[in-house]
């Protein structure tokens, strides 16, 4: 259903060739600087915050934007952007049905800012245990116009029945988070998005540090206030192999990103609550290792019902913890889960809480 126009899309694209942004200014006017591995640009930016559980700020402008890689021994890396927004952002999240066709929430999806995550959730904590991001034009295909997306079926078989003798748990789920710009029929709330972000290695941690604000007025018309900030830091620690340790805070205010989830492949979305809180805070932390033939994990997650970022809309308030540890010994293979989480959405005085007490062994023959 998609019309290549031949002025703009080469009708084929042969095995040999080799994919390259050909919309890399997404303007009229393009230009980069390169030092070392550091660059400078302007022209289309992916701002591309999303190494974390909260706190990310993931959008396609044109504007400026910059990524900064200093010598090993410093050990510091950024990232900045200032843009003037054309288009608003949204996030769909679509449980995968096993078809190939999905359904975006909104239409007239700018071209190039499509970047789609596929999630496969452990079926009794809910949680992503791996993700796989998805190339547009290898993984799948985009009709901005109607906003409909075709998977290759090959990336995305239908995830069969639960099968609580796994290992992992089982795969009972799988969803993809789908981030995009789309032009909006009304105003943009917002004249600038402006962000940073750096990073810093002390020893063995890593830590980040990312602020982001959207403001209103700054073209001078108005009185310049901020529709929406982000600030967030994230901590990853390592000792030896056996030990690691991931923490993620983030603080918003305001709503950023246009979410909406659906469970029936694009069919239906539920928007979530009208009027959310204005601010909130989140936390996502999680302590491995791995000790011989025994690996644990303790996780925890607290989100109040008004943060917002690009992968969470503000409606629902969160909190979860809960240990997960598998072993193996001479030909068996065991686990076990114990998690706990508590949602309450904005307007429904209805605590839901869920507990999952599980495990699972096997023997395999020699």
């Amino acid at each position: 259903f998609r019309d290549l126009d031949p002025e703009n899309y080469y009708p084929t694209y042969g095995d040999a060739s080799v994919a390259i942004d050909e919309r890399e200014s997404g303007g009229r006017f393009f230009f980069r600087l390169r030092v070392k591995d550091s660059i400078l640009r302007c022209g289309g930016v992916i701002t591309a915050l999303d190494d974390a559980w909260v706190g990310r700020y993931v959008r396609a402008l044109y504007g400026f934007g910059g990524e900064l890689r200093t010598e090993e021994q410093l050990g510091v890396r950024g990232t900045v952007f200032a843009a003037q927004p054309d288009s608003a952002a949204a996030r769909d999240e679509i449980l995968v049905t096993g078809s190939s066709l999905y359904l975006l929430r909104h239409q007239a999806v700018v071209e190039g800012s499509v970047r789609i995550t596929l999630e496969t959730l452990d079926e009794l904590s809910g949680l992503a245990v791996s993700t796989s991001a998805l190339l547009e034009g290898t993984d799948f295909e985009v009709d901005h116009a109607s906003g409909r997306i075709v998977l290759d079926p090959s990336r995305v078989p239908l995830a069969g029945a639960p099968q609580l003798t796994a290992l992992g748990g089982g795969a009972a789920r799988r969803r993809i988070l789908v981030e995009y710009e789309y032009l909006s029929s009304g105003s943009i709330d917002e004249d600038w998005s402006v962000g940073a972000n750096l990073r810093k290695n002390i020893g063995n941690t890593e830590i980040g540090i990312t602020a982001v604000s959207e403001l209103q007025g700054a073209r001078g018309e108005r009185e310049t206030r901020q529709n929406y900030g982000l600030l967030a830091t994230s901590i990853r620690s390592q000792w030896g192999e056996s030990l690691h340790l991931r923490v993620d805070v983030a603080r918003s205010e305001g709503q950023s990103h246009a979410g909406a989830r659906s469970a029936d492949g694009g069919l239906r979305f539920d928007d979530g609550p009208s009027d959310p809180p204005e601010d909130g805070v989140a936390v996502a932390t999680e302590l491995s290792s791995q000790l011989g033939p025994v690996a644990l994990r303790a996780y925890g997650r607290f989100r109040q019902a008004g943060f917002s970022d690009s992968r969470t809309t503000g409606g629902e308030r969160l909190a979860q913890v809960g240990l997960r540890s598998a072993a193996r010994w001479a030909r068996n293979r065991g686990w076990l889960l114990v998690d706990h989480s508590e949602t309450r959405r904005v307007g429904d005085p209805l605590i839901v809480q869920n507990t999952a007490v599980a495990g699972a062994q096997r023997r395999f023959s020699s």
